[in-house]
C-alpha cells in the first residue's frame, strides 16, 4: 500500500475544520463498503478504550467486583491485565460469599489468606490483593 502524496495531506491538514469535516463525509458517503470496512478496522482500533486498565488496581477491582462469574469469566479473556485482575482471590472470594458458595469454618485457610486492607465500605477489605 503507497501512502498518498503528502501534498494531499497537507492541504486537507490546512483547511478549516469545517472543510475537513465535510470532506471527509462526502469521502465516507463515495467510498465502496470495502473501503469503509478497511477505515472501520483502523478507527475501531483508535477509538478503543481500555478503561479498567487504565485505573488503579483499587478502582478496578472494585468495578470488577459488582460482575457475576460468567461476566468475570468473561472479562478474564480480555487481555493479559484484564486476566490479572478477574482472577483475583479476594474477587472470587468476595463473588462466592455474596453467592453463599462457600461454608465458613470448614476452610479457615482461605479465610485467612485473604488481606485485611479495606478500600471502601462498600467492598469488602479482601478484594484489593
Amino acid at each position: 500500500m503507497s501512502l498518498p502524496d503528502s501534498r494531499l495531506t497537507d492541504k486537507y491538514f490546512s483547511l478549516p475544520k469545517l472543510t475537513q469535516r465535510s470532506t471527509l463525509t462526502e469521502i465516507l458517503t463515495k467510498s465502496s463498503y470495502e473501503e469503509l470496512q478497511h477505515i472501520y478496522n483502523l478507527t475501531h482500533k483508535l477509538l478503543s478504550i481500555d478503561i479498567i486498565s487504565k485505573l488503579s488496581k483499587t478502582d478496578a477491582l472494585r468495578i470488577l467486583s459488582f460482575l457475576d462469574a460468567q461476566s468475570l469469566c468473561r472479562a478474564s479473556k480480555v487481555n493479559r491485565k484484564w486476566r490479572q485482575l478477574a482472577g483475583n482471590d479476594g474477587l472470587w472470594y468476595l463473588l462466592c460469599r455474596g453467592e453463599d458458595w462457600l461454608h465458613y469454618g470448614e476452610d479457615d485457610s482461605v479465610i485467612h489468606s485473604v488481606p485485611s486492607t479495606p478500600i471502601s465500605s462498600h467492598i469488602p477489605p479482601h478484594v484489593t490483593h
